[in-house]
């Protein structure tokens, strides 16, 4: 994309053959990158900190979202979807920043780590939404482990998680929730089936059954 353009590309330049006048070359790339946003192209550091310590994970800061992703063991869209939003992901467990964090900051979010949910450590009960019931005969350990089951994305599992929402998943109406649920909450949600709603995983659309 950005061969022989004159447009740099992360602080360098791309060219198919050798640059013959270094001075034409560039007053032909200021020329160019007049006016241009390529902040967007520079690689920025990322901060990563233990969601229940809030001790620096090994390496932090990163020099990029993908060394961090490589690092974390998760992806660069979820690195961009959590970082700076003061929300813990999930997986690892981590909060992420385009920061560092200030002390005060670091001891707000200590006061909240016993509340924090991760998705690793999250026990997840899934049952079908016709006969209620459970997936498997048992819960699952973790977001993840249930998110891998039905082959979704674990923010799939998060969206629907205690919503009386069911979701289309292994040709099944499945509902989840983070604990079991009592006897006479499966008699209700027996009883509301004919008003249920379901939502179609990937889909942005909603329907009743």
């Amino acid at each position: 994309m950005f061969i022989n353009t004159n447009v740099p590309f992360r602080n360098k330049l791309y060219y198919s053959n050798p640059i013959t006048d270094l001075d034409l070359t560039f007053s032909i790339v200021k020329t160019s990158s007049s006016g241009l946003n390529l902040d967007s192209n520079i690689a920025k550091q990322v901060w990563a900190y233990d969601a229940k310590s809030l001790d620096p994970l090994k390496g932090s800061p990163y020099a990029s979202k993908t060394q961090a992703s490589a690092y974390i063991g998760i992806s660069r869209s979820v690195i961009t979807y959590f970082i700076d939003r003061w929300k813990a992901e999930g997986i690892k467990g981590t909060y992420i920043f385009s920061r560092p964090l200030l002390e005060l900051e670091i001891n707000k979010l200590q006061g909240l780590s016993e509340t924090v949910k991760l998705g690793n450590k999250q026990v997840i009960f899934a049952y079908d939404a016709k006969t209620l019931e459970l997936i498997n005969n048992s819960p699952f350990a973790s977001i993840q482990l249930a998110a891998m089951y039905f082959k979704v994305n674990y923010r799939t599992i998060s969206r629907h998680l205690d919503t009386k929402l069911a979701t289309r998943q292994d040709k099944k109406n499945i509902y989840f929730f983070s604990k079991d649920i009592s006897s006479d909450f499966r008699m209700q949600l027996i009883k509301n089936q004919a008003k249920a709603t379901y939502s179609l995983c990937g889909a942005k659309r909603i329907f009743n059954i």
